[in-house]
């Protein structure tokens, strides 16, 4: 069962708050996209943070751009977790994981 758009949403606030609090901006938010897949783009100046859900291999990935670039070569995987049931549970967890990715990354 693939991660819900409003599961994405509502998970992703935390992560939003975080970067809010430190200058960054929702550049790009794609929900429902190819295989139901979900993404966000945050920017502040030269620095992009990205956080995908794809739906169709069950993968929570935290990507960061120093340079946001316009080629996929530039990104950084900080964090890449596995939901394997995509239960409610294994994605809280998963996103709790990106937060503390996260947290290192902009420490």
């Amino acid at each position: 069962m693939p991660v819900s758009s409003a599961l994405f949403k509502q998970l992703e606030a935390d992560v939003w708050a975080r970067l809010a609090s430190r200058g960054f901006v929702l550049q790009v938010r794609e929900l429902n996209g190819p295989f139901g897949s979900h993404y966000t783009e945050y920017r502040r100046s030269s620095a992009a943070i990205r956080i995908v859900a794809d739906n169709k291999e069950d993968w929570l990935l935290l990507e960061f751009s120093q340079n946001h670039p316009d080629n996929s070569e530039a990104w950084e995987d900080l964090s890449l977790q596995r939901a394997v049931s995509s239960s409610r549970k294994q994605y809280k967890a998963a996103f709790e994981a990106i937060l503390e990715a996260l947290e290192l990354k902009l420490a």
